[in-house]
């Protein structure tokens, strides 16, 4: 089963959908970017593991939010900087959002989904 799939913008998933990636990942990703994904799996609690983080502090984010029908999107939880959001839960149906701004580009993320909790 696909654990994440990419909604939109030009960040990527591995192959069987198990790690989110920036774009151009392990090179450099774009300024001016956003793209969003979703946890597709249906297994509760799947727990994030990164593997690598590296985004610019305090201007670029990786953004956390439940799933809420009907309802604007809004961030739960954001990481910046190299503290990617290691060992956090999340469900089925839950959103992801990776935001850039137009200067300094880092090397990105790819986190990855462990299920077998």
């Amino acid at each position: 089963d696909t654990l994440f799939a990419v909604l939109s913008g030009s960040c990527t998933v591995t192959e069987r959908g198990e790690c989110m990636r920036s774009p151009n990942f392990p090179e450099e990703y774009n300024n001016d970017g956003t793209c969003h994904f979703q946890v597709m799996s249906q297994s509760p609690g799947i727990r994030l593991d990164v593997a690598h983080f590296n985004v610019e502090n305090n201007w670029d984010y990786f953004h956390i939010s439940s799933y809420e029908p009907d309802s604007d999107w809004y961030a739960l939880q954001s990481y910046t900087g190299r503290e990617g959001p290691d060992g956090v839960h999340v469900d089925h149906a839950d959103l992801f959002k990776f935001v850039s701004d137009e200067s300094i580009s880092k090397t990105g993320f790819e986190i990855c989904a462990n299920d077998t909790e």
